[in-house]
């Protein structure tokens, strides 16, 4: 299997030879041949801390023992990943934010907090109550009414709502961010409320193959957390950063002197680029 290009550089991804060895890697997802496709995606440049190096060989493991759902959700990835491939529309819809005005048989009904404009999707079970304020990405579908979240949307309180709206408004590249940085910051929102983790294939059966046993040695000037990090698979860079993020947190958390203190290595830490 040819061995990962790693790197923590996206500014020049991907190259040429990263989407021949993507478009390979489709193709023999197609056939049905996970080996195949697994050894092409590895070909390509794999960024750090990506978990696409785990997720597809935890499916291979599982074999023919895999139930077919599992084969389902790579289907569904191999889908999605060709679009990408393709530019196709719904993979760069932009973000939006809305007020939730009712349904209308399988429709949600929303107002635009962008333009004001009313707007009518297909509703998947997106569980929203009239009034609430959500973000999402409208996509076009072939289907009536000709739109559909991408993503379940993700319900807001109004203000952070209204910055979303104010935000993709402004054009500002990822302004919408800001936002839901301002909803957490404010106690808005829960700590982690935006976080999905990465799943295999197979997450609802047992592991195939246990994982390792143990923590790597310590180093004798690394901090135990530090360590923990680097045991669960992050890079030492990564393992450094989050462990001064957190430090961050607890000294703001116990008086603003204590968090001047720290501020520098905190600013030191997000300059890396890596969290």
């Amino acid at each position: 299997m040819p061995t990962a290009r790693l790197s923590d550089d996206q500014r020049d991804l991907p190259d040429e030879h990263d989407l021949r060895s993507l478009t390979l890697a489709l193709e023999a997802g197609a056939r049905g041949d996970a080996v195949a496709s697994q050894a092409h995606d590895l070909d390509r440049t794999i960024v750090l801390e990506s978990p696409a190096r785990f997720i597809l060989q935890d499916l291979i493991d599982h074999g023919e023992e895999a139930p077919p759902w599992a084969y389902s959700r790579w289907c569904v990835d191999l889908a999605y990943r060709s679009m990408l491939l393709a530019k196709d529309p719904r993979t760069s819809a932009r973000m939006g934010a809305f007020e939730v005005v009712g349904l209308r048989g399988c429709r949600l009904v929303l107002r635009s907090l962008v333009d004001g404009g009313t707007v009518e999707l297909l509703n998947l079970g997106a569980g929203c109550v009239r009034g609430a304020r959500v973000i999402g990405r409208p996509v076009p579908i072939s289907d009536e009414p000709g739109l559909m979240f991408v993503r379940p949307p993700m319900e807001v309180d109004p203000e952070a709502a209204r910055e979303v709206g104010d935000a993709v408004r402004s054009g500002v590249p990822l302004g919408w961010l800001f936002g839901l940085a301002t909803a957490l910051d404010a106690g808005r929102a829960a700590e982690g409320f935006h976080q999905v983790g990465a799943t295999t294939y197979t997450s609802d059966l047992p592991l195939v193959v246990p994982p390792p046993c143990g923590r790597p040695p310590a180093r004798p000037d690394e901090a135990p957390r530090v360590t923990e990090l680097r045991s669960r698979g992050h890079s030492e860079a990564v393992a450094n950063a989050v462990t001064v993020l957190e430090v961050g947190l607890i000294a703001a958390r116990v008086s603003d002197e204590a968090a001047a203190g720290v501020a520098p290595h905190v600013m030191a830490a997000l300059s890396t680029g890596v969290v």
